[in-house]
């Protein structure tokens, strides 16, 4: 059978048939959820030496990551529907892979990693801005309070200031 050419066109979108439309449709619903990739909220925080990085995703399973000097890429299935989420970062600077460190928890990915060269705060850390990257706050010292003894990188730092909080 034949479908109807209907035809559409408006000031800000170009002209598409029914057609185009059913096309676009039938390849969307054919998708399925492991086909699309999500964001996970992404948090970090630094010092003069390192990078504090920390994927927020719980119950994550099937988890692939790589860390090299100028990216860090993972991937993964996690939270309570066990969609497919992914990220890929663009470091602004380089890092050592060998020296810097992760940890897994049921609510995410945690990585220390190293800085190339000590020195001043990156200004942030991927090249270009990524909407799901926040500043962790939680971890993050200005750069001059730094020298203050360092707690515990892999501590759960929520819980810590909650605990303060609570005169804990």
């Amino acid at each position: 059978w034949e479908i109807p050419s209907i035809r559409y066109s408006s000031p800000t979108c170009s002209t598409f048939s029914y057609s185009t439309l059913l096309f676009s449709f039938s390849v969307l619903s054919s998708m399925t959820s492991t086909d699309i990739l999500l964001h996970p909220d992404v948090l970090w925080a630094q010092r003069s030496d390192v990078l504090y990085v920390t994927i927020q995703l719980n119950d994550i399973k099937e988890e692939k990551f790589s860390l090299d000097e100028k990216k860090l890429t993972f991937k993964g299935y996690g939270g309570i529907e066990g969609k497919h989420y992914g990220i890929e970062l663009d470091l602004l600077n380089e890092v050592v892979p060998q020296e810097s460190k992760q940890k897994r928890t049921d609510r995410g990915l945690f990585f220390v990693i190293k800085k190339k060269d000590s020195g001043p705060y990156w200004p942030r850390l991927t090249v270009s801005k990524v909407n799901f990257l926040r500043v962790d706050f939680n971890r993050w010292v200005d750069e001059d309070e730094q020298d203050e003894e360092e707690e515990n990188p892999f501590a759960d730092s929520s819980l810590n200031a909650m605990m303060q909080q609570m005169g804990g």
